[in-house]
């Protein structure tokens, strides 16, 4: 039993569907089934009662998930007071932000103080770096509203305003600042729900007790100022975008009661925890941090999931030679499928109607088999019928010829049976011999 098997099993129980857990640990399904199964086995009893590939906590499993993540929060209670006693000395940390351009400048200061340490930043969405900080795939995500979950830990950090812009000719335009009220039966550009900026916006909307009046969504943010200098409806942005709205030539006010910002708490708890010194840059928008409380056991098991790779490798090369023999295996059986159709086909093309070819399993061609066994019992059938007419027609020339005989010599007609159905006809002019006319 080994911390991956755990992890493993803490997912599955989690989701309660095996492919789910699979795509979420970026492992393939069949092996993370035999990693539970394997668990299950050194344990003794089942964990899980399946129903197809959706499972569920037995009462054993419902136990033995209590103890893991009993486990589990030691672990991270003591890889963080480790790597709290080591310092900032050298590793890895994994960022993911809802917007970035506040970063750069951020993470060069502090990396000027501890080159040691290199980050991995990536862009998502709010509800991608749940599920990221969720699976340990970040160690920090920020974000502009709060992520409030069992086991994720936030803090607010700093605000910035966010500014209505409107077009020149607006009736806006001359002020200064404006109330949400009066903004409110203005048609807005927007961005889609999901977006890091749409969520403050429709929560600023219901604390003024207002109806957002949407006129465009979109997901490119880029696009919106152009939509308000075209007149199609204003809009919001965080204060940092307005040079840009200066470069458009459209008016930027502020907005009050309430005012598009939040008090920031106190920092020193954070950094106090955390070591990050870096934060008390100045950042866009609300900036809210999700920290993971386990975060360096998670940066552990990522380390475990890496190492698991190797097994993966290994499970997709079988795979692959499996794969491999068994297309050599259905080219053989090809070639011999395709042997014995031209071996049949020759011996039908020279007359042997009676040639089959074989309807084994085998054979993986045997379905035009079939179809050309049957053409060849039509064959066979024709040429049968074609044999009995000719033999027909042989036997009704030579009667004929004996009856002529008969009539010239004046002697009984005496005729053999033939073992066909003419033998009636045979029998009745046996018995009735035609009279003697003279023609």
């Amino acid at each position: 039993m080994d911390l991956l098997q755990l992890r493993y099993f803490q997912v599955v129980a989690r989701v309660e569907h095996v492919t789910k857990a699979a795509e979420e640990l970026s492992i393939a399904q069949p092996s993370l089934s035999k990693t539970i199964r394997r668990l299950e086995k050194e344990i003794g009893v089942p964990l899980f009662e399946r129903q197809g590939r959706a499972i569920r906590l037995n009462q054993f499993g419902k136990v033995f998930l209590g103890h893991v993540e009993v486990l589990f929060r030691e672990l991270e209670e003591g890889q963080r007071q480790i790597r709290d006693m080591a310092g900032l000395e050298h590793g890895e940390v994994w960022l993911v932000a809802a917007a970035l351009h506040w970063l750069p400048d951020l993470l060069h200061r502090f990396q000027l103080l501890h080159p040691s340490i290199h980050f991995h930043l990536s862009q998502r969405s709010p509800t991608e770096m749940q599920q990221q900080l969720e699976t340990g795939a970040c160690d920090f995500c920020f974000l502009s509203t709060p992520l409030i979950k069992p086991g994720i830990e936030w803090r607010t950090l700093l605000n910035e305003e966010l500014l209505l812009v409107v077009s020149p000719d607006h009736r806006l335009a001359a002020c200064n600042s404006v109330p949400l009220q009066e903004v409110a039966p203005e048609a807005v550009v927007i961005e889609k729900v999901g977006g890091d900026l749409r969520e403050l916006i429709d929560v600023f909307y219901q604390q003024a007790g207002c109806t957002l009046h949407i006129a465009y969504e979109m997901n490119e943010p880029a696009a919106i100022l152009e939509f308000v200098k075209a007149r199609l409806g204003v809009a919001f942005i965080p204060a940092f975008g307005k040079k840009r709205v200066e470069e458009l030539d459209l008016c930027s006010l502020r907005l009050t009661n309430p005012t598009f910002q939040r008090p920031a708490p106190d920092l020193a708890p954070l950094l106090a925890t955390s070591r990050y010194e870096f934060i008390l840059g100045p950042i866009s928008l609300q900036i809210v941090i999700a920290v993971v409380l386990f975060l360096w056991a998670q940066s552990a098991l990522r380390a475990i999931a890496r190492a698991d790779r190797a097994e993966e490798i290994a499970v997709l090369q079988e795979r692959e030679r499996e794969f491999h023999q068994h297309e050599l295996e259905q080219k053989r059986q090809l070639d011999e499928g395709i042997q014995l159709i031209l071996q049949t086909h020759v011996q039908l093309a020279n007359g042997d109607f009676a040639a089959r070819a074989p309807m084994s399993k085998e054979n993986i061609l045997w379905q035009i088999a079939y179809s050309l066994n049957n053409l060849a019992a039509r064959l066979q059938r024709l040429s049968s019928v074609d044999y009995e007419q000719q033999r027909i027609k042989t036997l009704v020339e030579q009667l004929t010829q004996r009856i002529q005989f008969a009539r010239q010599v004046q002697q009984p007609l005496s005729i053999p049976r033939t073992g066909t159905y003419l033998d009636p006809l045979l029998m009745e002019l046996s018995n009735n011999p035609p009279p003697d006319h003279k023609r």
